[in-house]
């Protein structure tokens, strides 16, 4: 280091120890420590309160990503999703009909272990299931895994005696036509008439064909139209009941017609009927056949039945919800229970849902409607009934609809133009709770 750095040094020192033994400097640096420390508690306060708001914004980011992810693998290991059906139309595609608890019960119960499984067993369940149909002794009842499977097995009598469709009362079932599910593979189907109406004249020349009448909902069978009292006849529906008479799916409040009945058309003559077993029947989803004893011989006795027929588990089901609605138990149909809600009841549910999504501070409208709801979609079957249309500035109303059918368990609503329509008409009281928790989560 050089001579001249040196002594640079040596005097900017002795100027600083001399300005530190000075009072006036002394009295500045006591007086700046005195600030400090005051300032001090202040300074950390601040420092807490702001680290306090980062941990708060952590915990709440870590709260959520936990419920995503908890709902996530709550939903893709299941192997099945519960939904709250709140579109107002019970055989929603998106959803199977509700089941009570008691007939789910009854399946599993057959389902487990140190069950007796012979034969013995399918005679005691075919026995009950018989009773509780309240079929006379010339009639009889096959149950099927599914609709189509139903149509595909009935198919196998139409060797004897071809089918005949009318074109008018096509519907699908299982995405494909009855008409070609009829057929088989043994292909003894004819369409007859066009597209919208079905006449007597389109049966001329075929009077021991069996005529399949089909009721899609859309418009009410025409009896009228048979030509002969002696025609063969059978009847496929989209939906439908035991019982006619007392039974309580036909109170007057569906507009558009009667639902039919299994019972009312085989005392009509009919040969067969087909008919979902879930819906209003209450069942599991199934197939079932039901007609003439000698008819449903044919039937079961094919050698292809076993690849129709349903489970164990699907019959102890259906025979469970069958005795129930015999015996008129109370809570026998889910279905047939929310379907004979009054409107009183459905209005003030709406009510308080509405009161409890508004006492929120999230900008939204609400507004309680009165529109229809139905059994199937675009059908004749309406019923009054009662629910919200939510709207919030700046939301898509599909895009909220999709994100809510993606929740555990799913809320399934309908989205119109900017609104969203939450209807109560399918939907069970005590599942109120988890739209209202989806729509504010």
């Amino acid at each position: 280091m050089p001579p001249w750095t040196v002594e640079l040094l040596y005097r900017q020192i002795s100027d600083a120890a001399k300005q530190a033994q000075q009072s006036e400097t002394i009295d500045k640096i006591k007086s700046r420590a005195s600030e400090l420390v005051q300032d001090l508690p202040e300074s950390a306060a601040r420092g807490i309160e702001s680290a306090g708001r980062r941990l708060d914004r952590l915990m709440k980011s870590a709260e959520q990503s936990t419920k995503a992810f908890r709902q996530w693998s709550e939903k893709f290991n299941a192997v099945t999703l519960p939904c709250v059906n709140a579109t107002g139309t019970l055989l929603d595609p998106r959803c199977s009909p509700p089941i009570n608890e008691i007939v789910v019960a009854a399946g599993i119960e057959a389902m487990q272990g140190n069950r007796v499984c012979d034969t013995s067993l399918d005679l005691r369940l075919h026995r009950h299931l018989h009773q509780a149909m309240n079929l006379g002794d010339d009639q009889d009842v096959a149950v099927a895994a599914s609709m189509s499977a139903a149509l595909m097995a009935v198919s196998t009598i139409s060797l004897d005696r071809p089918f005949l469709v009318p074109r008018s009362e096509v519907f699908r079932v299982d995405g494909r036509p009855t008409s070609d599910l009829l057929g088989g593979v043994f292909a003894m189907t004819a369409e007859i008439g066009d597209s919208r109406t079905f006449v007597a004249e389109d049966l001329a020349g075929n009077p021991d064909a069996i005529l399949i009448r089909g009721d899609s909902g859309a418009a009410p069978i025409s009896w009228d139209t048979v030509a002969a009292d002696d025609q063969p006849w059978a009847a496929v529906l989209r939906c439908g009941t035991l019982r006619g008479g007392g039974d309580p799916a036909t109170v007057g409040s569906i507009e558009g017609g009667d639902l039919a009945s299994v019972g009312d058309l085989l005392n009509q003559g009919a040969e067969f009927v087909v008919v979902p077993g879930d819906g209003l029947i209450g069942g599991p989803a199934s197939g079932v056949i039901v007609g003439k004893k000698s008819v449903l011989a044919d039937i079961i006795g094919h050698e292809s039945w076993s690849a129709w027929s349903a489970g164990i588990a699907t019959i102890a089901m259906l025979c469970e919800a069958c005795e129930r609605q015999a015996s008129a138990a109370v809570d026998g149909s889910a279905a047939l229970s929310m379907l004979n809600t009054s409107v009183g009841n459905l209005k003030a549910r709406c009510e308080r849902l509405a009161t409890r999504l508004s006492a929120t501070e999230i900008e939204q409208t609400i507004q309680i409607t009165d529109r229809p709801a139905g059994i199937i979609a675009d059908g004749r079957w309406q019923l009054p009934s009662r629910q919200i249309e939510l709207r919030r500035p700046g939301l898509d109303a599909k895009a909220w609809a999709e994100k809510l059918a993606q929740h555990h368990p799913s809320v399934l609503v309908d989205a119109e133009d900017d609104a969203l329509r939450i209807d109560l008409r399918w939907v069970n009281p005590a599942d109120d709770g988890r739209i209202a928790e989806a729509i504010l989560d």
